[in-house]
């Protein structure tokens, strides 16, 4: 006898399939739009000694992996940057170990830093530390130029990178290049970004890093098995950076203090005296720091600071500066002068360039450099160091 099914089982059998045969094509759309490569930190960071740091004290990517890097909806895409990572899972063509060698022949360019430094958003060779594999010294060495950032990194982090790169290779004959961006200052404190993991400083120390360890949890290892198995999860995560809007809106109303954490930091207007004077001992932890990695003359004169600017301001002479950033910035440069450092400001080069080509430095829908902004950068190093094209 034949039985029969009931009407509310094949709606549901019917809606199931629907939602189905819906997700299996937008998946295909999603592989076909495409969705954004992954380029997932590897876990865990963990250092048991930040001043005599191993490779798992560094932020990393999985070594020798290629991928296409998206931002935005459709095609043509803003970002779209063909990216890989070297033999230390760093944004580079140029391998560390190449580095190592520290032949006569060539002139080894180190640079450390945060997202500016790393990159995501152009072609390895397009950045400005990978231009400057494009030219040599005017004795003829080949210039051999490589990178470690990380986006979230700040201060303390860029000691540890230091740190390391002094442990495995001769620094003291190589050329040093470390961005400063808006963002350094308070976040390298752990009072203002207890969230974040690396290397922090605590105030209550002119010299110790204090470093917070990273594991996998629950919530990440579903995260990442989500984007790693989805195409369709990964665009809406990734490309159109959709829980970024999640956790900025729903959540935030839900449980404030877990999901928008960044909220709480002390702003500017709130007390400003007392955020300017943290991050000015951020500063001066720094160099206390660092003049301990370059401790001769040559060594510092080698080291090359970028200030960057605020870019907002000069596409738009509406916008006025941010106070606390031009004070910090102006502070650090001063600073870095006084100790025998080299520095590039880019604020008058940005506006000399902006003036006559009209041309932003980053992109609309992200506010790292772009291709133009890596050029100029490129551009004020090689003039620094007298370096001529190969």
């Amino acid at each position: 006898m034949r039985t029969r099914i009931s009407i509310k089982t094949l709606k549901f059998i019917s809606i199931m399939f629907g939602i189905t045969l819906s997700f299996i094509f937008a998946e295909i759309l999603a592989r076909y739009i495409p969705a954004t490569d992954l380029f997932l930190l590897e876990l865990p960071i963990i250092c048991k000694n930040p001043k005599s740091p191993d490779f798992l004290c560094l932020y990393r990517r999985k070594r020798f992996t290629k991928g296409r890097y998206i931002r935005g909806k459709f095609p043509p895409f803003n970002i779209d940057a063909l990216k890989s990572t070297n033999d230390i899972g760093q944004f580079s063509n140029i391998d560390f170990e190449a580095l190592k060698n520290n032949r006569e022949t060539q002139l080894n360019i180190l640079s450390v830093g945060d997202s500016y430094v790393e990159a995501l958003q152009v072609n390895n060779k397009d950045t400005f530390h990978g231009i400057l594999n494009q030219y040599k010294t005017i004795d003829n060495k080949k210039v051999l130029s490589t990178a470690i950032g990380s986006s979230g990194n700040a201060f303390p982090q860029y000691l540890v990178h230091l740190f390391f790169a002094k442990k495995n290779m001769n620094l003291e004959s190589s050329i040093l290049i470390i961005p400063i961006i808006h963002n350094d200052f308070d976040e390298s404190l752990e009072k203002y970004n207890p969230e974040y993991s690396g290397g922090k400083f605590k105030l209550s120390s002119k010299s110790n890093i204090f470093f917070k360890e990273r594991f996998n949890n629950k919530e990440s290892t579903l995260k990442r098995f989500l984007i790693k198995k989805s195409y369709l999860i990964r665009y809406f995560i990734l490309n159109l950076k959709l829980s970024e809007h999640f956790h900025r809106y729903p959540l935030c109303l839900i449980n404030h203090k877990r999901f928008c954490p960044l909220k709480n930091k002390i702003s500017s207007d709130e007390n400003y005296l007392v955020k300017n004077n943290d991050a000015i001992q951020a500063t001066e932890i720094f160099f206390i720091n660092l003049l301990k990695i370059r401790e001769t003359q040559r060594e510092r004169s080698n080291t090359i600071f970028i200030i960057d600017s605020d870019r907002k301001s000069l596409y738009n002479n509406n916008i006025p500066k941010d106070k606390f950033t031009d004070f910090q910035m102006k502070f650090f440069a001063k600073k870095a002068k006084e100790l025998g450092f080299k520095v590039i400001d880019l604020e008058q080069k940005y506006k000399i360039h902006y003036s006559k080509n009209k041309k932003r430095f980053d992109f609309p829908n992200d506010g790292h450099w772009n291709e133009v902004g890596h050029s100029l950068i490129a551009e004020e190093i090689v003039s620094s160091l007298n370096l001529i094209k190969e």
